[in-house]
């Protein structure tokens, strides 16, 4: 384990588990490693640790991230100005790559060596699950807009040019987007850590949008926290030309290992 990454997804290392023990001296031997059941409920103040946890993670190796964020940025836009499918391609693309985010963050959180192909794991070792994830992810944001939008333009009478040139909106439309929001929220919270339990622990689709739900439903108070905090610090960050938004950024990529681990693992 000690000097090399282990592949989640190697044949050789059937039943092996990311968070199984290192055998590094700095880590403890007993360190738990299994996926809880049920996910922990932390307080308010662990949103700010997060932001911590995020930063140490980044500073280890802040090129790397640098890198691996702009390159993320150029394949995701390029591919998503493809006609007809850049916006399936991309939607694609991005769950591949939050589990590759997982896997480089996880990789410098162990002290392994962990290099910039790294972030391509998602892609290299799980393009099916994962692939599936998005279908599944797909399809659920797809159960709940279509039948919006058509109750929507029903109850309307459908959304004059005008009114979108002019930026007015009656009552009406402003209280189905509304619930248009809070339909689409439990999907986000859905979405969150499921590519890494798709990826890490090789859960189904649906059973890892279930606890990833389960997850974000019993912490959203540090999540309210943790997101309150990024936001005033990324405000900083475009101060200085925006070059603060090279580590910002990064470590809201970061940020969704941290909590999984902190929520999730055992």
């Amino acid at each position: 384990f000690k000097g090399k990454m282990m592949n989640p997804y190697d044949p050789n290392n059937q039943g092996f588990n990311p968070y199984q023990a290192p055998t590094a001296e700095t880590y403890d031997d007993d360190y738990e490693s299994d996926l809880l059941d049920e996910p922990n409920r932390l307080s308010a103040g662990d949103g700010m640790a997060w932001v911590g946890a995020s930063w140490r993670i980044f500073k280890e190796r802040p090129l790397l991230w640098i890198g691996v964020f702009f390159v993320y940025m150029l394949i995701v836009g390029g591919v998503s100005v493809i006609p007809g499918i850049g916006a399936f391609a991309s939607g694609i693309l991005g769950v591949m790559f939050m589990a590759g985010f997982a896997y480089v963050a996880y990789g410098i959180d162990m002290g392994e060596d962990v290099s910039f192909g790294d972030m391509f794991a998602g892609i290299q070792q799980a393009p099916k699950p994962l692939f599936m994830l998005w279908l599944v992810q797909f399809l659920a944001a797809l159960a709940v807009m279509v039948p919006m939008i058509i109750v929507m333009f029903l109850t309307m009478g459908g959304i004059s040019p005008t009114s979108l040139e002019q930026g007015t909106f009656s009552p009406m439309m402003m209280l189905m987007m509304l619930v248009m929001m809070l339909f689409i929220i439990p999907i986000a919270m859905a979405t969150v850590f499921s590519p890494i339990l798709v990826f890490f622990h090789e859960l189904p689709a649906i059973d890892a949008m279930k606890l990833s739900f389960k997850a974000c439903l019993r912490n959203i108070m540090p999540m309210l926290v943790f997101g309150i905090v990024m936001s005033v610090v990324g405000f900083i960050a475009m101060i200085p030309l925006g070059l603060g938004l090279l580590a910002v950024v990064p470590m809201g990529l970061i940020s969704v290992y941290v909590m999984y681990k902190d929520i999730l693992i055992g």
